[in-house]
């Protein structure tokens, strides 16, 4: 036999006669070939790996048949040659090392896409109250303000001259008024008295309430105009930018004339017009993503009314949608592609695509179990970032999938997580 630490060899001559000898006996010059015999995995599978040409071909094939007759007697000194070699204890195999990941759910529900202007929460659009003309414009289209600031001044003379002859009034009321008093206070002493008739007493009171009442009157028009001239300063009742100012120096602005538009870009309103058939089944409240195709971006948003309402001439009701916009993005005017929940929310489970293990058409995942190795076949549905949908028999959240080093596993072999878990999946809805 051959060296038994490695593959079992063979030698086999063949004489003249067709006797075979192998190496357990000396080997003799082969008259017609000599054939070297090395055993496989198993001892059934012996392969011809030499062969030398007999110098006697006419004896050749009476050999080749005395040959395959030998091959049981070889095949059995193989097999033994093999138990001997597997009685020698091998080293236990040591466990592969992986990485893992956990399966993750998410709760989704069936959405579909409807678009709508996105237009500022808070808006003013300002007109004179009173006439006058222009004499200052202190902010322009572009320009921000603040609360309460200053847009523009107006001018009115006839306003200030009115004023003036309304306070001389006034004064004249205050001094009559003073006089009342005093000459009824004189009445009523000599109607204590009895020197005086009830009917001038009366009287008096009387002039007196008129006097007081016109006093009264004049100071009302005095504050109203004063109300007017302060009127005349022009302030924005929001914070934000001004959108459009619609005037020029020296114009004479008349009343509820529109002056300027301002916009406030803190928050942001999405009206969208969802189709009749919905009405139903959307939410009055609830969080949605709003995409905005001119800036590349996603934005988180929040339901805050329900029209329920169809309009006849589109068969849609209108859907208001909330978005905060903390960082000041000019949003005004565009496109806004809102996601909107139109069902009852199911739960998906995802996995890396590492995770993902493919042979020919079947697909499966490798879960760590108790240190072992186990074949899940799974079914891809879709994809989710970095992740994809899939759904199999005993995968649930939280399973620990292998996401390297899985296409050399096998159904029960030993495993041993390398390295911590990686951020993708926290397991939690």
């Amino acid at each position: 036999m051959s060296d038994l630490r490695g593959p079992p060899v063979i030698l086999v001559a063949c004489s003249r006669e067709g006797e075979f000898t192998g190496d357990v006996a000396p080997i003799f010059a082969a008259k017609y070939f000599v054939v070297q015999y090395r055993a496989a995995a198993w001892p059934s599978h012996l392969t011809v790996t030499g062969f030398r040409p007999s110098s006697f071909p006419g004896e050749m094939e009476r050999c080749r048949l005395a040959l395959l007759s030998v091959g049981l007697t070889l095949a059995v000194a193989v097999s033994g040659a093999l138990a001997q070699q597997g009685s020698a204890k091998k080293p236990a195999r040591p466990p592969a090392p992986v990485v893992v990941s956990l399966v993750k759910a998410i709760r989704e529900a069936p959405t579909a896409e409807y678009s709508g202007l996105i237009e500022p929460a808070t808006k003013a659009l300002l007109a004179a109250d009173v006439a006058g003309r222009l004499v200052e414009l202190v902010k322009q289209e572009g320009d921000r303000v603040e609360q309460g600031g200053v847009l523009a001044v107006l001018d009115n003379p006839n306003l200030k001259g009115d004023l003036a002859v309304l306070r001389a009034r006034v004064k004249e009321s205050e001094a009559q008024l003073v006089l009342s008093e005093q000459q009824q206070a004189r009445a009523e002493s000599l109607y204590r008295k009895k020197l005086t008739s009830a009917e001038k007493y009366e009287d008096g009171k009387a002039a007196l309430a008129v006097v007081r009442a016109k006093l009264a009157s004049d100071r009302a028009q005095v504050e109203r105009l004063k109300d007017q001239l302060a009127r005349m300063v022009i302030r924005s009742p929001i914070r934000g930018q001004v959108i459009s100012a619609n005037v020029e120096l020296g114009q004479w602005i008349t009343p509820n004339q529109p002056m300027f538009e301002i916009y406030n870009y803190d928050r942001f309103e999405v009206a969208v017009g969802v189709p009749g058939r919905f009405l139903t089944t959307v939410q009055g409240t609830g969080s949605v993503a709003i995409t905005v195709p001119e800036i590349g971006r996603t934005l988180k948003g929040a339901i805050v009314a329900v029209v329920r309402h169809v309009d006849r001439s589109t068969g849609t009701f209108m859907l208001r949608i909330r978005v905060d916009n903390p960082h000041g993005l000019p949003l005004s005017g565009m496109l806004g592609k809102v996601e909107l929940p139109l069902g009852k929310s199911y739960v998906l489970l995802t996995v890396p695509r590492d995770a993902i293990v493919r042979r020919g058409e079947r697909t499966h995942v490798v879960a760590v179990e108790k240190g072992l190795a186990k074949i899940i076949p799974v079914q891809v549905k879709g994809n989710r970032g970095d992740a994809v949908i899939v759904t199999g028999k005993g995968l649930k959240p939280k399973v620990r999938v292998v996401v390297r080093g899985n296409e050399r596993l096998f159904p029960g072999m030993a495993v041993k997580v390398a390295d911590p878990l990686p951020n993708h999946a926290s397991g939690k809805l």
